[in-house]
């Protein structure tokens, strides 16, 4: 048995896009590290280039008795955006512009990922909503 991951594509227009995920432990896998969550170059149609172009508007979240931390891929050191904790939150960063990919042009992939803290126990479980703007 592997951690359920699921991640629906709610929405893929040509500059916005948003994303549903639901993960649930199986008490024996431990911890995700790096799960991509979002590739631009795969999870859009069409396409985006593999670099820094995503920009985090909106997230809402809920996870149950772990911590999760989003952040943007880079080869060697990933650039980390949030932390994830606690049940129902909604954060709307839009008035500051989303946060965006900070990652370098060099070695940014683009990718947004999921790493959790003390996802060990079976049938923990969050959810997410990703509201995202395309660059």
């Amino acid at each position: 048995m592997a951690n359920v991951v699921n991640v629906t594509k709610l929405m893929d227009g040509p500059r916005n896009a948003v994303f549903h995920v639901y993960i649930k432990s199986d008490g024996v896998s431990g911890d995700l590290v790096d799960y991509v969550l979002v590739d631009p170059a795969v999870d859009f149609n069409p396409a985006y280039p593999a670099k820094p172009t995503l920009v985090l508007q909106k997230l809402q979240y809920d996870v149950t008795d772990f911590n999760g931390i989003l952040s943007f891929q880079e080869l060697v050191n990933n650039t980390p955006l949030w932390t994830l904790s606690g049940h129902g939150h909604t954060m709307d960063f839009s008035d500051v512009g989303g946060l965006k990919d900070q990652s370098s042009q060099l070695d940014g992939t683009g990718k947004l990922l999921l790493s959790t803290v003390g996802f060990t126990t079976l049938n923990e479980q969050g959810t997410f909503l990703l509201w995202l703007t395309k660059n």
